[in-house]
Protein backbone atom coordinates (compact mmCIF):
# COMPACT_ATOMS: atom_id res chain seq x y z
CA UNK A 1 0.00 0.00 0.00
CA UNK A 2 2.91 2.60 0.96
CA UNK A 3 3.91 1.63 -2.85
CA UNK A 4 0.69 2.73 -4.01
CA UNK A 5 0.85 5.85 -1.61
CA UNK A 6 4.10 6.41 -3.24
CA UNK A 7 3.64 6.36 -6.77
CA UNK A 8 0.11 8.35 -6.48
CA UNK A 9 2.30 11.22 -4.92
CA UNK A 10 4.61 10.98 -7.89
CA UNK A 11 1.81 10.69 -10.45
CA UNK A 12 0.57 14.12 -8.18
CA UNK A 13 3.70 16.15 -8.49
CA UNK A 14 4.24 15.39 -12.18
CA UNK A 15 2.64 17.39 -15.82
CA UNK A 16 -0.63 16.93 -15.03
CA UNK A 17 -1.74 17.51 -18.93
CA UNK A 18 0.32 14.59 -19.80
CA UNK A 19 -1.06 12.65 -17.21
CA UNK A 20 -4.96 13.79 -17.97
CA UNK A 21 -4.52 13.22 -21.62
CA UNK A 22 -3.21 9.49 -21.12
CA UNK A 23 -6.08 8.09 -21.06
CA UNK A 24 -8.14 9.97 -22.99
CA UNK A 25 -6.20 9.71 -25.93
CA UNK A 26 -6.58 6.08 -26.19
CA UNK A 27 -10.80 6.99 -26.07
CA UNK A 28 -10.63 9.15 -28.57
CA UNK A 29 -8.62 6.74 -31.05
CA UNK A 30 -11.40 4.46 -30.39
CA UNK A 31 -14.30 6.69 -30.55
CA UNK A 32 -13.84 8.21 -33.54
CA UNK A 33 -11.63 6.03 -35.54
CA UNK A 34 -11.71 9.06 -37.91
CA UNK A 35 -8.78 11.02 -39.09
CA UNK A 36 -5.88 8.21 -37.98
CA UNK A 37 -3.35 10.29 -36.48
CA UNK A 38 -4.58 14.16 -36.11
CA UNK A 39 -7.26 13.25 -32.72
CA UNK A 40 -4.91 11.24 -30.92
CA UNK A 41 -2.00 13.47 -31.57
CA UNK A 42 -3.63 16.22 -30.65
CA UNK A 43 -3.63 15.86 -26.85
CA UNK A 44 0.23 15.28 -27.05
CA UNK A 45 0.85 18.66 -28.65
CA UNK A 46 -1.05 20.52 -25.77
CA UNK A 47 1.49 19.02 -23.70
CA UNK A 48 4.53 20.18 -25.38
CA UNK A 49 3.00 23.74 -26.03
CA UNK A 50 1.83 23.99 -22.32
CA UNK A 51 3.64 25.69 -19.10
CA UNK A 52 5.33 22.86 -17.72
CA UNK A 53 6.93 21.93 -20.97
CA UNK A 54 9.63 24.25 -20.51
CA UNK A 55 10.09 23.66 -16.84
CA UNK A 56 10.31 19.95 -17.84
CA UNK A 57 13.22 20.80 -20.30
CA UNK A 58 15.21 22.78 -17.93
CA UNK A 59 14.90 20.57 -15.19
CA UNK A 60 16.43 17.75 -16.96
CA UNK A 61 19.28 20.03 -18.65
CA UNK A 62 19.95 20.74 -14.96
CA UNK A 63 19.84 17.38 -13.42
CA UNK A 64 17.18 18.62 -10.88
CA UNK A 65 13.68 16.96 -9.92
CA UNK A 66 10.55 19.69 -12.02
CA UNK A 67 8.59 22.03 -10.31
CA UNK A 68 5.31 21.66 -12.81
CA UNK A 69 3.46 24.58 -12.35
CA UNK A 70 0.19 22.65 -13.32
CA UNK A 71 0.81 20.58 -10.12
CA UNK A 72 1.09 23.57 -7.37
Amino acid sequence: MTKAIADADKLAKGRQPAIRYTEKSPDDWRRLAGPICDNPLAPGMQCFLSEDAPEGMAASREKRSPKFPAAQ
